[in-house]
């Protein structure tokens, strides 16, 4: 990790900038005093013809020209005039400082010390023009400003930053020393260091620190010496510095983060995490070290542990979107659903569009079943977002979902055809996502016995290219459903041509032979041979114990069902085995287990009555169960 060793100058020029912005108070009331002499009966003369004195408009001159009309208006007004226009000026320059249009800011206020002497505007302008990069302009004004009486701190500051970015060190040096002599000021000192530093004065820069600390405690003199040593990289004596700074100031904020990243750069991440927690519990308010506990808790997957951090930072800023999101984020994994929506709906407030928010939405109230809700957020993802398609997709599966649960209800047929029109839509117009929505719509035909419907459209977009080997096992699986052999062998076969070692389109084909109980030893063969290309791979194991079983050899089949089951324990069919295993064995206690296991799996109707007359079957025996011999 690279860490930052010292400020660049332009950072500290607009630090100078905050320490002298100027309170425009005054100038309010220069600007109210001015306008109640525009009331003044006296000048009824001038106020019927202040529109002689409007300043000229911006939108189709240049500034040069701008700035002689300007010049002029100045120059043939009276003294009414003159007041009018310094407050038409005052104003217009407080507006464009305001929206960051220093250039303009710095002419206004040009023309208004031309009007009025006032160090008010002076300073102003002085500042302004520094903002818009004119350094040499702002110096002579700054020397005069600061160099005869010596008084304002913060704009000798300003003098120093603006020598320094002119490379005049030595004049800087002697203003930070001046500073420093009259005002004790920390900062001046620092400055003055970082000056010799520059020089290659390090020595020199350091002795200055130290004279400056006798003189007066402040932790940004340990926090300086701290940064130098880190510019060394010698991070033990940087540790020991920035540790001092804290002991005289334990809200020191810098010298907390700086210790941390020290300890990043080593990568001891728990123990930076640890040490910034400490931090916070004596200054819980500190929002860059909090800032820092999140983005780094998160990076090392402390889950539910950042909450309480990230609620801190919100609470101290209530306008950090990016914070919310995370925090949004991590109430989902936690399953706090309720804050989660909550916070969510407040980040879409502020931005309304976002269609990150929009989605996140949606697929909160798809977790949490308010189905209608999501659709309503899905929808609103605008279609040129990358996040559309898949808001589609996920529509799709809610009116799957519901369709498939409306069986029974007066309006099934209605909610029925609204999910398969919706999803043949779409499918229609967008490629991309016709493969992932035909598939939807084919597992739905299949739940409801349309197995043809289900290889009708499967069939229409098996030349897709992101058609891969899984649809093609699931297209293949269908034709079997039907009996039709032919075409789902064909299916497989073509897979094996492509790769005689695809073990998954050998089960296939395997346990396909083995339920139909054709060519048994071909079936065999092509089981021994997956399960040698993938030995623990549950669903092969399976089908091998399945052919053990068939043919009769139940504790062969026993203990490679009970194996398959160790790595595929949330399958169906593999828990429907090993019941009828325990069955075979008599241990009808271990069977009713399993069957119910199978049951919890089953999506299918027909399934769950197979498997719920498999346990009524079960009920009805009354042989003792006998312990199976392993």
């Amino acid at each position: 990790m690279k860490l930052n060793k010292y400020y660049t100058f332009p950072l500290i020029l607009i630090i100078h900038i905050i320490l002298t912005g100027c309170a425009s108070n005054n100038g309010l009331e220069i600007n109210s005093r001015n306008n109640s002499n525009l009331n003044n009966s006296n000048n009824l003369l001038f106020v019927k013809d202040y529109h002689l004195m409007n300043l000229p408009s911006l939108e189709n001159i240049t500034l040069e020209e701008f700035d002689k009309k300007v010049h002029q208006l100045i120059s043939k007004a009276n003294k009414d005039q003159r007041e009018y226009l310094a407050s038409e000026l005052f104003l217009k320059a407080n507006d464009s400082s305001y929206r960051g249009e220093a250039q303009i800011s710095a002419m206004y206020f040009k023309h208004l010390i031309s009007l009025s002497d006032k160090k008010l505007f002076k300073k102003k302008y002085v500042i302004e023009l520094i903002r818009s990069g004119k350094i040499n302009e702002s110096e002579k004004l700054l020397e005069d400003l600061v160099l005869k009486d010596f008084k304002d701190e913060a704009l000798a500051l300003v003098l120093g930053g603006v020598y320094t970015a002119q490379s005049k060190n030595n004049k800087a040096l002697t203003i930070y020393r001046e500073i420093w002599r009259k005002f004790k000021s920390p900062e001046a000192c620092v400055y003055w260091a970082k000056n010799l530093v520059r020089q290659n004065k390090g020595s020199s820069a350091i002795k200055t620190i130290n004279q400056c600390s006798k003189e007066k405690k402040s932790p940004v003199f340990n926090y300086f010496i701290g940064q130098y040593f880190l510019k060394k990289d010698n991070y033990k004596t940087a540790t020991k510095y920035f540790k001092n700074a804290l002991k005289i100031d334990g809200h020191y904020d810098k010298a907390a983060i700086s210790i941390g990243l020290i300890m990043e750069s080593k990568e001891k991440y728990k123990k930076a995490i640890k040490f910034y927690r400490n931090y916070l519990k004596k200054n819980p308010d500190s929002y860059s070290i909090n800032s820092r506990v999140v983005q780094l808790m998160f990076s090392q997957n402390f889950g539910k542990a950042i909450i309480p951090y990230a609620e801190n930072m919100i609470n101290l800023d209530p306008n950090d979107l990016n914070t919310k999101v995370k925090l949004g984020i991590l109430y989902t994994d936690s399953n706090e659903f309720k804050k989660a929506k909550g916070l969510f709906r407040e980040i879409l407030a502020a931005a309304p569009a976002s269609d990150k928010v929009l989605y996140y939405l949606g697929a909160l109230n798809q977790q949490t079943q308010n189905y209608n809700q999501a659709i309503v957020y899905f929808s609103k993802i605008e279609s040129e977002s990358g996040l559309f398609l898949d808001g589609n997709i996920q529509i799709s599966n809610i009116l799957k979902i519901i369709a498939e649960n409306s069986n029974g209800k007066p309006d099934s047929e209605i909610i029925q055809r609204k999910f398969v029109n919706f999803t043949k839509d779409r499918i229609s117009k967008y490629a991309k996502i016709r493969l992932n929505l035909s598939i939807n719509l084919a597992n739905y035909f299949e739940n409801i016995n349309k197995v043809k419907e289900s290889i009708h459209i499967l069939e229409f977009v098996k030349n897709d290219p992101d058609f891969k080997d899984d649809q093609s096992f699931y297209l293949a699986s269908l034709y079997d459903k039907l009996n039709d052999y032919k075409n789902s062998e064909k299916i497989i076969k073509s897979m094996l041509e492509k790769n005689p070692k695809n073990a998954d389109a050998l089960n296939f084909l395997g346990y396909s032979y083995l339920e139909r109980g054709y060519r048994l030893d071909k079936a065999l063969s092509y089981l021994t041979k997956a399960n040698s290309l993938k030995p623990n791979n549950g669903y092969i194991l399976d089908s091998l114990g399945w052919y053990h079983f068939k043919t009769g050899n139940f504790k062969k089949a026993f203990h490679l069902i009970k194996k398959a089951w160790k790595f595929a324990n949330k399958d169906m069919t593999i828990a429907k085995h090993l019941a009828l295993v325990y069955e075979k064995f008599e241990d009808y206690h271990l069977a009713k287990k399993y069957y119910l296991e199978a049951l919890k799996q089953c999506t299918n109707l027909k399934d769950k009555k197979s498997i719920l007359k498999n346990i009524s079957d079960l009920e009805t025996l009354r042989i003792p169960a006998s312990s199976l011999s392993r």
